[in-house]
C-alpha cells in the first residue's frame, strides 16, 4: 500500500513540474518556431527583392546606345541650347522657311551659360519648369529654358515646319505664335514663343 501511495505522490510531482516547468518551456519552443516562421518569410521577400533588383538591371543593360542617345537629345544634361538653334534652322530650311531671329535664356543649374543667340540678350537664373514641375530624372530636377524665334515663309511651310519641330526628339512647348505680313503677298512673318527642357 504505501509502495503504490508513493507512486501516485511521484507520479503527481512529475506532473506538477510538467505543468510548471515543461509548460513555459513548451510556450518558448512555439514562440521560437513563430520567429523562425517569420524570419523564412522575410528570407523569401529578401530573395524576392534581390531577383527584381536582378531583373531591373537586366532590363537596364538591355538598353541600347543609339535609345540612349534619343533619351539624351529629348531631354539632354544640359541646355545645349546651340544644338537646339541648329535643329531649327535645319528644320526651317528643310520646309522652305526662313529663320530671322533667335532670342535664348540660358540657365543651368545655379550658373547660367552663355546663351546662343543671334539677337536679344542673355536673361536670368534657371527656373522649375512648369510643365514638368517637380519632376526629376536620375535626381536631377529638370528645368526649362524659354526662347522666341521668328520665320519667314508661306502658310503651308510653316504647317510643315511646325508639325517636323513637334516631331523632334528635343522636348518643347510651343506657347504663342503671332503672324506679321513681311510685304509679299505669298509669305507672312511668324514669331513663336516657346521653351525646351534640360535637366
Amino acid at each position: 500500500m504505501s509502495r503504490l501511495f508513493i507512486t501516485i505522490i511521484l507520479l503527481f510531482g512529475a506532473v506538477v513540474v510538467g505543468l510548471f516547468y515543461l509548460v513555459p518551456e513548451w510556450q518558448n519552443v512555439g514562440k521560437i518556431k513563430g520567429s523562425v516562421d517569420r524570419l523564412s518569410e522575410i528570407n523569401n521577400e529578401f530573395g524576392d527583392l534581390v531577383q527584381t533588383s536582378k531583373d531591373l538591371i537586366n532590363t537596364i543593360n538591355k538598353i541600347s546606345q543609339e535609345d540612349l542617345s534619343r533619351i539624351d537629345e529629348a531631354l539632354p544634361r544640359g541646355s545645349k541650347a546651340a544644338d537646339f538653334v541648329v535643329l531649327l534652322e535645319r528644320l526651317a530650311i528643310k520646309n522652305g522657311m526662313v529663320l530671322k531671329q533667335i532670342d535664348i535664356t540660358s540657365a543651368v543649374g545655379s550658373k547660367p551659360q552663355a546663351a546662343v543667340q543671334q539677337s536679344g540678350t542673355v536673361k536670368a537664373a534657371p527656373k522649375s519648369t512648369g510643365a514638368l514641375v517637380g519632376a526629376e530624372v536620375g535626381g536631377k530636377e529638370i528645368y526649362e529654358l524659354p526662347f522666341s524665334f521668328a520665320v519667314n515663309g508661306t502658310y503651308e511651310n510653316f504647317k510643315k515646319f511646325l508639325m517636323n519641330t513637334e516631331k523632334s526628339l528635343r522636348i518643347n512647348d510651343i506657347e504663342g505664335i503671332s503672324f506679321s505680313s513681311p510685304g509679299k503677298p505669298e509669305a507672312f512673318g511668324t514669331t513663336l514663343k516657346a521653351k525646351i527642357y534640360h535637366q
